[in-house]
């Protein structure tokens, strides 16, 4: 056997050079012979590489004995000074085979694979050696795919549904005739041309619980192969269901702290405070090394900015002390004060549903358009107000919308009929018109379930929808009787 040292072998250097340039200098490449565990999921290798990288550069200490070495002093994990980068670090791999790529790369390469581009429309066009790749490593690559669907793919998929634009893929108008199937979904041809946006929570709870429930290859085509089990699956998508998918996305595929998900955060800190050893440890730990103290300081800013959103969205104190004069404005006959009162309130909370439902409805019966904007933003933000859906069925009906209000209406009761509680607010009347001046009228306290079937009993009349009359008729009739 030579003598020859190690060092001045073409290949130990060549492959030397590699784990350094694949390593971003603090994650050790799960290959690199220098790569030592430290606790579970956690690694180190002090930098060797550069060390014996020098010596190979340098004349005369290529004969140096070969051995593996930790820098003095050296006894934990070196402070993190380079920013992890999901992007950059797929840009640096991108000459290197699939097998040699970090799992960080893999993940961004798959996460840009269900992205829906022009070439990819309907089917998501997954690269069979990234998925293979990942398997081999132990991610769960089938629910991956399946949440990177949700997140990227179905609003997509949802406002093209609901759009009227003539132009359709055939997943579009596969999901079409599939809902179209539904009473709720339909609309009659010419009686509304607006895309009916306000249907995008339920059309998108339904393709939601669809991508994370149905057979994989009919999430990986687009639409179902058959549309039965469409509505076989559970009412409630099981995206609780997904906590550990979440921190694997967050945590390999998104570089800032800030924009990975609370319970990605609690699940990283769990990990961190018990080594691994209390919670699961999904694949790729090795490959981001974050510090408990990010973590920890993430959720605090988390939680500073949540508390300050709710306490401008609900201004308790504000909106809800303004609601009694705000009806003492409307019955007295100067609904001009009540809405002065309510935009300024409205303008005090912008993000407090409560503020602008009761902006909506003092707008109603002079502006029915300014109060439907105003119901809109209110539907966008939580907590949701019980009788805000019941105020824009009204509110459509003053805009002649009948059918969008009745679709409304039916998805609107449905929900109503699953409480056991009376509920009840006050309305205006169901035979509110709108004059442009301050209505007379005065407002009715009713139960809502009673006040929504009379409001659409009397619009499937206008409408002259039979079928509809007769269910209404005989849901009014049924509400009464119960009240």
């Amino acid at each position: 056997m030579s003598g020859k040292s190690p060092y001045e072998d073409p290949i130990f250097q060549s492959a030397l050079r590699y784990f350094r340039q694949t390593c971003d200098g603090h994650y050790p490449h799960p290959e690199c012979p220098y790569r030592e565990e430290l606790s579970p999921g956690k690694y180190d290798c002090n930098f060797q590489c550069e060390e014996l990288i020098a010596i190979v550069s340098d004349e005369g200490k290529t004969g140096v004995t070969f051995e593996r070495r930790r820098r003095v002093g050296s006894t934990k994990v070196l402070k993190i000074d380079i920013p992890f980068d999901a992007g950059q670090r797929e840009i640096d791999e991108r000459d290197l085979e699939v097998v040699r790529c970090s799992s960080v790369t893999l993940l961004t390469r798959l996460r840009n694979d269900v992205k829906p581009t022009m070439l990819s429309i309907d089917k998501i066009a997954v690269s069979d050696d990234i998925v293979s790749e990942l398997e081999s490593r132990g991610f769960p690559v089938d629910r991956l795919i399946r949440l990177m669907a949700v997140e990227y793919r179905l609003m997509w998929l949802a406002t093209r549904i609901l759009s009227s634009s003539p132009e359709e893929s055939p997943a579009v108008s596969a999901w079409k005739r599939l809902l179209e199937s539904q009473e709720w979904f339909t609309a009659q041809p010419g009686e509304s041309r607006e895309p009916r946006f306000f249907l995008i929570p339920r059309v998108g709870g339904i393709i939601q619980t669809w991508y994370l429930s149905a057979p994989f290859q009919d999430v990986i085509s687009g639409f179902p192969a058959h549309w039965d089990d469409v509505w076989d699956v559970a009412p409630i998508p099981p995206l609780r269901n997904y906590t550990e998918e979440f921190w694997i996305l967050d945590r390999l595929t998104k570089t800032y702290l800030s924009d990975w998900s609370i319970s990605s955060l609690l699940s990283e800190r769990a990990y961190l405070n018990s080594s691994g050893a209390l919670v699961l440890s999904p694949p790729g730990l090795e490959e981001r090394r974050v510090t408990i103290d990010a973590v920890e300081h993430e959720i605090a800013e988390r939680a500073v900015k949540d508390q300050a959103r709710r306490q401008e969205r609900d201004g308790d104190h504000i909106v809800d002390g303004s609601v009694e004069q705000l009806l003492n404005y409307i019955a007295s006959g100067t609904l001009q004060l009540a809405i002065k009162l309510a935009e300024a309130v409205a303008v005090a909370y912008p993000l407090s549903s409560f503020a602008l439902n009761n902006l909506g409805f003092c707008l109603m019966p002079i502006d029915p358009e300014a109060a439907l904007d105003s119901f809109q933003r209110a539907n966008a933000l939580s907590p949701v107000v019980p009788h805000l859906p019941v105020n824009m069925v009204q509110v459509f009906h003053l805009l002649e919308r009948n059918r969008d209000a009745l679709v409304l209406a039916e998805t609107t009761y449905l929900k109503l009929s699953k409480s056991t509680r009376q509920l009840e607010a006050y309305m205006w009347p169901v035979d509110l018109a709108v004059t442009g001046r301050d209505p007379r009228a005065n407002l009715v306290e009713v139960c809502l379930r009673c006040f929504l079937a009379e409001l659409a009993m009397k619009m499937a009349k206008q409408l002259d929808d039979r079928l509809l009359s007769t269910v209404w008729s005989e849901r009014y009739d049924y509400e009464v009787c119960r009240h």
